[in-house]
């Protein structure tokens, strides 16, 4: 917006990839919660809305409607059967197995470049010693916060591998 304004002007939507991959196929731009609500910083998940410096800078504008992570659309294709969805964060929708067919409290454990820990049972505001411990929210398919605690930890796989690999002289 302020290094290209003139390519900014001209943004009619600013898609998320998964929403993008949809409207590819679907033909239908759509925002999706659990984009909008991963490490983006543009939710505020106290007033259940975006923050207010996304409307102020006139971001919302150019954000796609939003739309609850389980509907559906027609296909694009003339003819086509399909049904898409609007497209869901990775990690997000890693959840919803467990959220329809467990009630007790769990926490789910993701791991890959980062290791993540999702708690969607603590909806209690984030502490400033959780936040300087890198938590954050992510949002469920359904639109509600889930606590998430995230550690880089597939940097160190990769540092250790190569340590290994170098130690007995092997790619």
């Amino acid at each position: 917006k302020k290094e290209k304004p003139a390519i900014f002007k001209q943004v009619k939507f600013a898609l998320h990839l998964p929403q993008y991959l949809s409207f590819l196929v679907s033909g239908k731009t759509y925002s999706d919660m659990t984009s909008i609500g991963c490490h983006t910083g543009l939710w505020d998940f106290e007033k259940g809305d975006y923050h207010d410096w996304v409307k102020q800078e006139g971001i919302q504008q150019k954000l796609a409607p939003i739309v609850q992570g389980n509907e559906v659309f027609d296909g694009a294709f003339p003819g086509s059967p399909y049904r898409v969805g609007p497209g869901l964060h990775d990690s997000s929708s890693a959840l919803i197995p467990y959220l329809l067919n467990f009630h007790e409290p769990f926490i789910l454990i993701s791991t890959g470049t980062w290791c993540i820990a999702f708690n969607p049972f603590n909806h209690r505001a984030l502490t400033v010693d959780e936040l300087k411990q890198d938590c954050l929210f992510y949002q469920s398919y359904a639109g509600t916060p889930v606590k998430a605690s995230r550690l880089f930890a597939g940097y160190e796989h990769e540092l250790q591998s190569k340590r290994i690999a170098d130690f007995f002289q092997v790619t």
